[in-house]
């Protein structure tokens, strides 16, 4: 899996058509792409459209539930305080439910 972001347009949804006729959907700036001529293809696309590989993140925030966000902390406040940051970085979409149950595992006490 090879990740890109898309710097021009960060937010929202841009399909960019490949040469091999394939439309590549980014979510708030990131794509994952598993094939590797679609990624290949992806690196060829005009400057002007701001795309570029991101290097890999080993240990990253998962992208989905609440539960599954919870179940990779497992009670770490290192990375209770990394998840806090991901979904603050959603802005208006952050979960508040979520931002709460972060906070709470990341103050000092």
């Amino acid at each position: 899996m090879v990740t890109f972001h898309c710097a021009r347009f960060p937010e929202g949804v841009v399909h960019i058509r490949t040469d091999l006729g394939v439309a590549v959907t980014f979510h708030d700036g990131v794509a994952e792409v598993g094939d590797p001529e679609v990624a290949a293809a992806l690196l060829r696309v005009p400057a002007e459209f701001g795309v570029t590989r991101v290097a890999a993140v080993v240990d990253a925030v998962p992208d989905g539930a609440i539960r599954d966000v919870m179940a990779w902390v497992d009670g770490d406040r290192a990375r209770a305080a990394r998840a806090l940051e991901v979904e603050l970085a959603r802005g208006d979409r952050a979960r508040t439910t979520l931002i709460r149950a972060l906070e709470a595992m990341t103050r000092d006490t």
